[in-house]
């Protein structure tokens, strides 16, 4: 608690060992819907671009969601 330089490091690890299980559950539910991660990206570049309001707010939820 009295460590902030250790704290910012062990926030730092815990980014970024979330990112790798996001990551690879992301791979394995798009292997699941038979659906490569090009498509994925590629699809929600699209519809992002369309500015739907209704995707906005499912990708800005989506961190409080996956907790």
């Amino acid at each position: 608690m009295d460590d902030l330089t250790k704290y910012v490091a062990l926030w730092d690890e815990y980014t970024k060992k979330l990112e790798e299980i996001i990551d690879a559950s992301q791979k394995e539910v798009l292997k699941g819907l038979n659906m490569g991660d090009d498509d994925w990206e590629k699809s929600n570049s699209y519809y992002i671009s369309t500015n739907n309001q209704e995707l906005f707010m499912l990708h800005a939820t989506l961190p409080q969601r996956l907790k």
